[in-house]
């Protein structure tokens, strides 16, 4: 009979690497919506919309290329970003405080599970 998934060190090792590596992910992706949100704060306050089609196509445009230099399919990359450019629009429009500015050095909410 062959050992359970739990007893290969080898492949627990693997395990904790990927979720240290997802948790680093999660971490990347809140200070990502943190800064949009800065972003998009400054270009409403200054007569710009919430959306600015040139700069996504240039920030997928940039994804795509740097998912390529990675070795990393484009397509799944422009989806984490496509997404991540929705979330954080949806965020701004739907968090208020998100219009507020920030003060400088103040560490991203990120609640610990």
């Amino acid at each position: 009979m062959p050992p359970s998934d739990e007893s290969v060190p080898a492949l627990q090792r693997a395990r904790h690497e990927i979720e240290q590596i997802d948790r680093a992910l999660v971490l990347l992706v809140a200070a990502r919506l943190e800064a949009a949100g800065s972003a998009i704060r400054i270009r409403t306050e200054t007569g710009g919309r919430v959306t600015d089609p040139v700069q996504e196509e240039l920030v997928l445009a940039r994804a795509r290329v740097w998912a390529e230099q990675a070795g990393v399919p484009p397509w799944l990359v422009e989806t984490i970003f496509r997404a991540t450019v929705k979330a954080g629009k949806e965020r701004f429009v739907s968090r208020p405080a998100e219009r507020l500015p920030k003060q400088a050095g103040s560490p991203i909410p990120v609640r610990e599970p």
